[in-house]
C-alpha cells in the first residue's frame, strides 16, 4: 500500500502551479510547518529546517534529488530526508504528498 493510499488526513497547502521546478516555499498546514519542494517534475514535503544547526532549507538549493542547506552544505534526500553527509545522521521528516485539482495537499 502507498503512502498515499495510507493517509487519509490531507490538507491543503498551496496552488500547484505556484512553484517551478527547483523552486521551494515553506508554508503552514494545520499548525505544521512544511516545506513545499519541486524537482524533476515531482513534489517533495519535508521539515523545513536543516537536523545539523536548523538552518531555513528554504534557502538551500535543490540539485540532484537533494536539498543542499545554505549554511554547512549538508545534502539531504527530497524522496526520503535521509541525510547525506558526515555532519547529521538524522532524516528529515518526510510527508506524503500529492496534486489534486490544481492543488497541492500534504497528509499529517
Amino acid at each position: 500500500m502507498s503512502s498515499e493510499q495510507m493517509a487519509t488526513d490531507w490538507h491543503d497547502a498551496l496552488a500547484a502551479d505556484a512553484l517551478a521546478d527547483g523552486e521551494r516555499r515553506c508554508v503552514e498546514v494545520a499548525g505544521v510547518r512544511i516545506l513545499i519542494v519541486e524537482a524533476d517534475g515531482c513534489i517533495h514535503a519535508l521539515s523545513p529546517e536543516c537536523t545539523h544547526a536548523g538552518a531555513a532549507l528554504a534557502d538551500g538549493r535543490v540539485r540532484g534529488g537533494d536539498i543542499i542547506c545554505s549554511r554547512h552544505g549538508m545534502r539531504f534526500g527530497l524522496a526520503d530526508g535521509e541525510p547525506k553527509g558526515p555532519l547529521s545522521r538524522t532524516p528529515l521528516t518526510v510527508y506524503p504528498c500529492r496534486e489534486r485539482e490544481g492543488r497541492i495537499e500534504v497528509a499529517l
